[in-house]
């Protein structure tokens, strides 16, 4: 987090939303991309499971309500854990049908 924070700083970004991707090496943090802008993945019943709130909704009431305690964020409240998986398919075609996953 502290690696982030200074990027952020660095680039003058201090009110609104970010995005950042930083890989953790043995070397240490290296940063691949950041953006003032929401995580292109949005999926706001996952944040919300995982974290109890979510980027969209904290974004919201901080531009409505400049009062706002936001301080909560700086601890971990992590309540489950989750992962994003992007796939990429070179073939083309139509899916017809997707089978159902098991839970």
């Amino acid at each position: 987090a502290d690696y982030t924070f200074s990027v952020l700083d660095a680039l003058d970004i201090t009110y609104g939303v970010s995005h950042c991707e930083v890989m953790l090496t043995a070397q240490g943090s290296r940063l691949i991309e950041v953006g003032a802008r929401l995580w292109g993945i949005s999926n706001k019943a996952l944040w919300n499971r995982c974290l109890g709130c979510n980027q969209v909704d904290l974004c919201l009431a901080s531009y409505l309500n400049s009062d706002l305690d936001l301080s909560f964020l700086n601890r971990k409240q992590i309540k489950e854990s989750a992962l994003v998986l992007t796939l990429e398919n070179e073939v083309t075609g139509k899916i017809i049908e997707l089978p159902k996953l098991k839970s």
